[in-house]
């Protein structure tokens, strides 16, 4: 397994534990690989994800990364990014609102169309500073436009404050989000004695 696969397996522990508390200490297997993002699943929390990571010459490391969650009434879809260096938000722990904007999105040079939306966010215990950030998509309409704007998107960038606090490239990520939905469909609860 790559280092860059590695990377992935904490923020993807973290992003779940922040979306399903009680997923704290999952553990996440490779999927598949859609470069440049990759795979993995966790069968006890029923979640995918997709994730990236980048090095920003001012912002440290940042990754993106995409959960596809749930089981009936529970089902969501999340997006999440780990910022190494950040303006904090007031705390170490909390809510903040952020502004998320996809460029280029299928035609649309500026989509604001999902506007500002609460974001839970937590420090990031893998890079050792820096915070997560997490949004939850409800709802079929809701889970299914996130997919397609990631989708259909270059990049994406999360505002707060009206100031740009992360933007992160989106090529290769309709690919990616397919193998997300996939790896989704494919987990199953597990029955006693398997």
């Amino acid at each position: 397994m790559s280092t860059h696969r590695g990377m992935i397996m904490g923020p993807l522990a973290l992003a779940l534990a922040a979306a399903i508390p009680a997923s704290a200490s999952a553990q996440s297997e490779f999927y598949a690989e859609a470069p440049p993002f990759t795979i993995h699943s966790e069968r006890e929390s029923h979640a995918c994800s997709m994730a990236n990571s980048w090095q920003h010459r001012d912002a440290g490391t940042i990754m993106l990364i995409v959960l596809e969650s749930g089981e009936g009434e529970d089902e969501f879809s999340s997006i999440a990014f780990t910022i190494e260096e950040s303006r904090k938000p007031a705390g170490e722990s909390g809510t903040q609102d952020l502004a998320i904007y996809f460029l280029d999105n299928d035609g649309v040079e500026i989509d604001a169309g999902w506007g500002e939306r609460e974001f839970i966010y937590q420090p990031d215990g893998e890079l050792g500073k820096g915070h997560l950030f997490l949004f939850n998509f409800y709802g079929d309409q809701n889970r299914t436009q996130a997919m397609a704007d990631i989708s259909n998107s270059k990049a994406v960038s999360f505002y707060m404050d009206g100031e740009l606090l992360a933007a992160m490239p989106l090529e290769g990520a309709g690919p990616a989000v397919e193998l997300l939905k996939e790896c989704a469909a494919n987990l199953t609860t597990p029955q006693d004695g398997t």
